[in-house]
């Protein structure tokens, strides 16, 4: 069971409140050594600063602004051309199953911050890993939200009556991006927008004489970008974990597992938890 838990208002941000949950362990158990597992909101360069500094590991996942796509795309490159070797992680299920749930691997940096005025550093593992589950989950997302773009798409291309006429390049090009802000696929469609204008002349009718006017038309032509889909495709379901245990200790497939075991959900409720490894 958590070791430190804490109840706290949506509005809270939980990143602060893991240092003193931290120093409560601490207090308690009186020993380092200690493994604290967390979220992304664990993951902080100072609360993992200050776990190192008290001769205790973390396990924990970095956010989405701590690894941005391009680094993730870097880290995977060498896995698209078949460079990196990835590691299978198998799970076994309470009922006495055994199932492949993840891949991945891990690279080495080391760490270097400055506290106090003098530099502190240590070595990290960055546990690169894909949940073949996750990545089931968001690809059928993803394909989902292209179809009802693509059927929203089509929509704007039939007038009906009640719907507002798009009369000019500019209200055509606010729908479409619209639509595409909606469902979330920037980048994932080929869309151009044509411009007809053609002559007509408007005929004599009692005094008013024959008049040339020019009508302007517009029309929708789009199509999927595949090339763009395939590669957001394979950046589905992966995440970085960060810890500073060893290998020995923590190899990558009993990382994976452990933080499965130990995963909390709830952003209102801060859980830590806290292992010895020895």
């Amino acid at each position: 069971m958590p070791i430190a838990t804490e109840i706290l208002s949506g509005e809270k941000a939980d990143d602060p409140l893991y240092i003193p949950a931290i120093e409560r362990v601490r207090s308690t158990l009186k020993q380092s050594g200690l493994l604290y597992i967390g979220d992304c909101k664990m993951a902080s360069i100072g609360t993992r600063s200050h776990i190192v500094l008290g001769r205790d590991f973390y396990l924990c996942p970095l956010n989405a602004k701590q690894v941005v796509p391009e680094q993730l795309i870097e880290y995977l490159q060498p896995v698209w051309d078949r460079k990196q070797e990835l590691t299978t992680i198998d799970y076994d299920y309470a009922d006495g199953k055994t199932k492949n749930i993840a891949e991945g691997f891990e690279l080495k940096l080391l760490q270097k911050v400055e506290i106090d005025d003098q530099e502190v550093s240590w070595e990290e593992r960055q546990l690169v890993v894909r949940s073949f589950a996750i990545a089931q989950t968001e690809e059928n997302s993803l394909r989902e939200r292209i179809q009802k773009t693509s059927d929203a798409l089509e929509q704007l291309k039939i007038p009906r009556r009640g719907k507002k006429k798009l009369t000019s390049f500019e209200e055509w090009e606010s729908a479409v991006a619209a639509i595409i802000k909606r469902y979330r696929t920037s980048g994932l469609f080929q869309i151009e927008i044509h411009t007809k204008r053609v002559q007509k002349v408007k005929r004599r009718y009692l005094e008013r004489q024959p008049q040339a006017v020019e009508e302007i038309y517009f029309d929708l032509d789009f199509k999927i970008n595949e090339d763009a889909v395939r590669q957001q495709v394979q950046l589905l379901g992966w995440r970085v974990y960060v810890t500073n245990q060893t290998e020995t200790q923590l190899s990558l497939k009993q990382a994976v597992r452990t933080y499965r075991d130990d995963n909390y959900t709830n952003v209102d409720l801060l859980d830590l938890k806290a292992f010895l490894y020895r």
